[in-house]
């Protein structure tokens, strides 16, 4: 049905569909506040009919590996290949439709991780950030490295790792999505990331200006 399936699933909070359900295989594990997931799936249809207000507010990550698909939205349509992130705020109504076999991970986190980051009046179920040498492959190669390693992580080095990944995003984030000169968007970016820091580690009573300057790299 393509587009028109949209209305009449959004009543539901998720809803899929495939013709080869045997073949979608699913890894999860945890890192910090975040939910990781490997994904191996056919052909599928996934509808994200927006959250009820029961789960806290949440984003995900996806990275694929493997295949493409489109999402669909209220105010937009967006292709996805291998390489590219997108993040998908899952209060907001929004469907995804692939045709192809895919492998994909899928990290779900606390909206306050990456609310500092974007945009103002920021009113997009899908944020697109296309595949790029440099940046976009550190990023792409970072939250890989995490969907293997979480296991093995103490929540302490999760909790870092995870505001980091968030930081660089926030530097994708305005890359992609200002058209300020670059020395403004850096000083942005780096006054976002203490923020973000400030906010991840407000219930550790061990949280000193010193130490999150150690953590940050910064003076």
């Amino acid at each position: 049905d393509g587009l028109a399936a949209i209305p009449r699933l959004w009543g539901t909070t998720v809803d899929a569909q495939t013709d080869r359900p045997e073949a979608l295989a699913i890894r999860q594990s945890f890192l910090a506040d975040a939910m990781l997931v490997a994904i191996a799936a056919p052909p599928v249809t996934v509808t994200q009919g927006g959250s009820n207000g029961d789960s806290p507010h949440r984003f995900h990550l996806v990275l694929p590996d493997q295949g493409h698909g489109t999402y669909h939205w209220a105010h937009g349509t967006v292709t996805q290949r291998p390489e590219d992130i997108v993040l998908v705020d899952i209060t907001e109504p929004s469907q995804l439709v692939s045709t192809v076999d895919s492998r994909l991970i899928r990290l779900s986190f606390p909206e306050e991780y990456i609310a500092p980051y974007l945009p103002s009046r920021y009113a997009r179920a899908v944020l697109h950030l296309p595949a790029r040498e440099g940046l976009m492959k550190v990023i792409a190669q970072h939250a890989r490295a995490l969907a293997c390693e979480a296991d093995r992580l103490d929540r302490v080095a999760q909790h870092a790792l995870l505001a980091h990944l968030c930081g660089l995003l926030g530097l994708a984030i305005e890359t992609e999505t200002s058209s300020r000169p670059a020395r403004q968007r850096h000083r942005s970016f780096q006054r976002q990331r203490v923020l973000t820091y400030i906010e991840t580690h407000l219930r550790d009573p061990d949280c000193t200006a010193k130490r999150a300057a150690h953590d940050l790299g910064m003076s």
